[in-house]
């Protein structure tokens, strides 16, 4: 039972119809009451009547006229019977006269209560009230108490509390009728003024739930005037209006919020205060090679390197302590590989308790390798330097004596490690370029076969010593370019230098030169040692050098085919690579022509 309808019906149906039982009790209480008091009343008089009567007649001893008053008498409305009664208990006079001489039927102690009080006794019961009055002769005085005999008078109430029902009916039933014409005015009353506008605000909050509320609620007036039914509608209306408002700055900054998060490139973690991950985003999932629901339940543990986990639960115990923490941890990817990251991590805090983390991670991956990279750099571009370094030092000292073929040799020794050098300073000075924003290209149109073959030429000491030819095939006419000389130099030489480097000793170098669209393309072929496939895509990363060079330990500094792939895009060209590992590399560079240029 919720409807407030139902409840004040209900309760004004109940304290009406209390009213009306109560009421109508109190009428019936009052009526009965009324009508035993004015029957008691007559009958006393009634009785009193035939006191004086009877009295003066057996003073007399007229027994003749005593029955025939009180033969007439049981003639009245309401007498049931009257009895004259001796002393010694015999009927002097009876209504009915066949009783007259005969001893009383009954035993009463109404008769012997009155003789014994010489006053009268009366007793109601069962709609009759009952008089016993003691008679009196002519000596009767306050000093001598001549008693005669009793008078017993019985009247019938029962007329007078018939009239008194039908009346209570009567009454009854025109309060019923009032009170339900009461009631339904009350009730339609309250439905218009209380019920009816409820109900409109009821549903207007139901709607407001349901998304279906297409405006304001709007309550009608009582009796023309608002009231609090109406000022609660308002204030529904007004609150709505500030929660709608406010629900859509808080979607608005929560929207926000997981934008910023789910796009950042650190990855983003919440853990709880049992050390469980309650919030990750992409970024730290991809860290892990995961989604974030495959990690959202795990512990940080459960996803870091077993050397780290007491580091971890150091930096836990830390941040329980309120204070923030920022270190390095090696996690483990689902490949089995392990992620170098920065963690920045702070308590969280609620009601008062330590409830977890909230952790910004950067992956230093790129950035360890980067300084391992760096590292062995300048020790291989070190060694790079000493080694020939070293020789020309010797060479030079050794042409202060030996014959003259052997200083030949010595001569051209000293040239070619000289020329190593130069090659290697001048690929440092133009990474240096590059890394420094400070690489400048002049572009004008070119004839591409010249610098070719001055660039083989130029390597061709170089190549002899391990006994490598190199040859060159062109599909001429070739178009003119529009690149700058120098760089292109640059490019070709750290191409040949690392085919002749990687090539096997008395192997070959195929360099062809053809015209392919709006490019010339030149390819540099050797048959050496080829690029291992997992090295390829990072092959043109600076400092990066493939497994099977490392292993081999042939010389290199890991910025060749840096140097090659920025130079090719600051002359709006490209580069590509082909590799099989143990069969040979082919690096294709691609020039744009001039426009207009015949093929």
């Amino acid at each position: 039972m919720h409807s407030i309808k139902i409840k004040l019906t209900l309760i004004y149906g109940a304290l009406s119809l209390a009213g009306l039982l109560l009421t109508l009790s109190i009428f019936y209480s009052a009526t009965t009451s009324n009508v035993y008091q004015g029957a008691e009343a007559r009958a006393e008089v009634l009785s009193d009547e035939f006191e004086y009567a009877v009295e003066i007649m057996a003073a007399e001893n007229d027994i003749f006229s005593m029955q025939r008053l009180v033969e007439k008498s049981s003639l009245l409305e309401d007498v049931i019977q009257i009895i004259v009664i001796d002393t010694k208990n015999n009927i002097l006079a009876h209504t009915d006269y066949r009783m007259i001489g005969q001893p009383l039927p009954f035993d009463s102690s109404m008769i012997r209560e009155a003789l014994a009080q010489h006053k009268k006794i009366s007793k109601t019961s069962d709609g009759r009230v009952i008089f016993v009055t003691p008679l009196h002769g002519q000596t009767y005085t306050s000093e001598y108490q001549d008693v005669i005999g009793t008078l017993w008078v019985e009247i019938d109430i029962t007329p007078a509390i018939a009239v008194t029902q039908r009346l209570f009916v009567t009454v009854t039933l025109s309060a019923v009728a009032i009170s339900l014409l009461f009631f339904f005015g009350y009730y339609l009353t309250v439905k218009s003024m209380i019920i009816d506008r409820l109900h409109d605000v009821e549903a207007g909050i139901a709607h407001h739930f349901q998304g279906s509320l297409p405006a304001a609620i709007m309550i009608k007036k009582s009796f023309g005037r608002e009231d609090e039914i109406n000022t609660l509608a308002q204030t529904f209306n007004y609150l709505i209006t500030s929660l709608q408002d406010s629900q859509k700055k808080l979607k608005a900054e929560r929207d926000f919020a997981l934008l910023v998060m789910e796009s950042m490139r650190e990855g983003l973690t919440i853990t709880n205060a049992d050390d469980r991950f309650e919030y990750v985003n992409p970024a730290y999932a991809s860290f892990l090679g995961l989604t974030p629901h495959q990690i959202i339940g795990l512990s940080p543990k459960d996803v870091t390197h077993p050397d780290d986990i007491s580091k971890n639960s150091e930096e836990k115990e830390l941040r329980k302590s309120g204070k923030s923490s920022s270190y390095e941890m090696r996690l483990l990817a689902s490949d089995g590989t392990e992620v170098n990251v920065l963690i920045s991590s702070v308590p969280r805090y609620q009601d008062g308790r330590f409830a977890g983390s909230i952790a910004v991670i950067t992956n230093i991956s790129q950035r360890a390798r980067l300084e391992q990279m760096k590292s062995d750099f300048i020790n291989r571009a070190s060694h790079e330097l000493r080694t020939p370094l070293t020789t020309a030092i010797l060479m030079a000292e050794l042409l202060e004596s030996g014959t003259e073929k052997e200083k030949q040799q010595f001569l051209t020794t000293l040239k070619r490690q000289l020329n190593r050098q130069r090659l290697l300073l001048n690929d440092l000075l133009v990474a240096g370029r590059i890394e420094n924003k400070r690489f400048e290209v002049h572009l004008s149109p070119t004839d591409i076969l010249p610098i070719i073959e001055e660039s083989i030429s130029s390597l061709k000491l170089q190549a002899d010593a391990r006994q490598i030819n190199i040859k060159l095939e062109t599909t001429p006419p070739l178009p003119l370019v529009n690149t700058d000389s120098q760089s292109l130099i640059q490019v070709l030489l750290n191409l040949l230098s690392n085919a002749i480097k990687f090539s096997n000793t008395g192997g070959n170098i195929l360099v062809t030169a053809r015209s392919e669209g709006q490019f010339v393309q030149v390819a540099v072929k050797d048959f050496g040692i080829g690029i291992p496939a997992q090295d390829l895509p990072h092959i043109a990363t600076r400092f990066y050098r493939s497994k099977n060079a490392t292993q081999m330990e042939i010389q290199g500094t890991g910025i060749g085919l840096y140097i090659v792939s920025e130079i090719m895009q600051s002359l709006g060209g490209r580069m590509e690579i082909e590799s099989v590992e143990n069969e040979g590399t082919t690096i294709t560079i691609y020039l744009p022509t001039i426009p207009g240029t015949p093929d």
